[in-house]
């Protein structure tokens, strides 16, 4: 909100993203939501290892 609402883009001195920049932002957030979801399945799959041996 703070890059699209005019009073608030006024307020906190933002602007526009360009498309590229958008895409960066994009391109960016789903690489995280990938190795965090990645890191879940490493952490739940390496706690079943261990419950199964002890």
């Amino acid at each position: 909100m703070l890059i699209y609402v005019a009073p608030l883009r006024d307020f906190f001195g933002t602007h526009w993203l360009s498309p590229q920049e958008l895409l960066i932002c994009l391109g960016f957030s789903a690489l995280m939501f990938v190795w965090i979801e990645l890191e879940k399945l490493v952490i739940n799959w390496f706690r079943s290892r261990q419950t199964a041996i002890g």
